[in-house]
């Protein structure tokens, strides 16, 4: 036999309330964070759309949809480690960094075999105090959707030759007989910038001396071509 409607809600919430209760001795931000989850669990199909429709009425209110303080920066933020922290402020400062995948060198690459993956220096630079655990930093910052993995190479190639010759680099190298390295890089979303620009100071950081490009090459000669200036023939 089914519960009246009112006693179902009543019994709702002191299951919540209870829960709640049990949340509280893990500390207040989880339970906040345990409150909020709890009560969404109760939302039905008609809850969810009333949500969705008041969204649509407050988009054109500036108070309702701030321009650059997105809702989910505080949630991102309870999701990230102090490391990850690192990497996303130094990513900010210093841009696209080199990263390269060894694989094994066939005819015409078919048959080739992955043998490392995303091998960077970026926690190192970032002074990260587990750079070995830079594989999970990766893997949830791009689950926030703040860092993309991305297939092009940083502009200047040369800085692939200090990654080629990190130790996983090399181990990787040292199991095949005849390997090759493919450049990759990875930088910030464009929801990563915002939110870096938005929730980290980075006044007098200089990303270990990466924020500027400069080697202070001096080209002897015309240098390489000018891509802005055209040949027509």
């Amino acid at each position: 036999m089914s519960e009246p409607s009112g006693q179902q809600g009543s019994t709702d919430v002191r299951v919540l309330l209870s829960k709640l209760l049990d949340a509280v001795s893990i500390g207040p931000r989880d339970a906040v964070k345990a409150a909020v989850a709890l009560t969404r669990d109760l939302e039905t199909a008609d809850d969810l759309r009333k949500r969705g429709n008041k969204l649509i009425r407050d988009s054109h209110n500036p108070e309702s949809q701030p321009r650059r303080l997105h809702p989910a920066f505080s949630r991102i933020m309870d999701d990230l480690t102090p490391d990850e922290a690192r990497i996303l402020r130094f990513l900010a400062v210093a841009g696209p960094q080199p990263v390269v995948d060894v694989r094994t060198k066939t005819l015409f690459q078919l048959g080739s075999e992955q043998l490392a993956e995303g091998v960077s220096m970026i926690a190192e630079m970032a002074s990260c105090r587990w750079p070995d655990r830079d594989y999970h930093y990766f893997a949830n910052l791009h689950r926030l959707g703040l860092l993309r993995f991305s297939k092009e190479p940083v502009d200047d190639v040369r800085r692939y030759a200090l990654i080629e010759v990190q130790p996983r680099a090399l181990d990787a190298m040292a199991r095949a007989k005849k390997s090759i390295t493919i450049y990759r890089s990875i930088r910030l979303s464009v929801f990563g910038a915002q939110f870096c620009e938005t929730c980290f100071d980075t006044t007098g950081y200089h990303a270990g001396g990466w924020d500027s490009d400069e080697r202070g090459d001096k080209i002897i000669g015309p240098g390489p071509p000018d891509p802005s200036k055209k040949h027509h023939h």
